[in-house]
């Protein structure tokens, strides 16, 4: 259900007139975020992954305490906005050669010819 909304909503015409510069922060919370990275990295949006041990402890640091859903969007973007300059933006992990891919290597191959025994 929520990857059906969440291509509705990124599919949408509005979608397309989006600023260019567009960064996105979202908490890690296990894989939920990952489809909404994936996506909004695809639109061409900068995307950082927030650690959220470190999101509360600077929500706590500006004394802030009131859990909506409201207050942590904006301390999102606050922090994003006051830290992004030491963040590293999100990258889609890298799948890795196809297996149809000539230059693709084998284990065996990257080893210089040795097995996993090292014979």
């Amino acid at each position: 259900m929520l990857k059906r909304r969440l291509n509705c909503k990124l599919t949408r015409p509005e979608a397309a007139t989006l600023p260019e510069a567009i960064h996105l922060g979202v908490e890690s919370t296990g894989d939920y975020h990952r489809l909404l990275a994936e996506r909004a990295h695809a639109r061409g949006i900068t995307v950082y992954v927030l650690n959220p041990h470190d999101v509360h402890h600077y929500a706590r640091a500006l004394g802030r305490r009131a859990k909506t859903d409201r207050v942590d969007a904006a301390l999102l973007a606050r922090y994003l906005a006051q830290e992004h300059a030491g963040l590293h933006p999100w990258q889609p992990a890298d799948p890795g050669p196809k297996p149809s891919d000539p230059t693709a290597q084998t284990p065996r191959q990257s080893r210089g010819g040795q097995g996993v025994n090292g014979n």
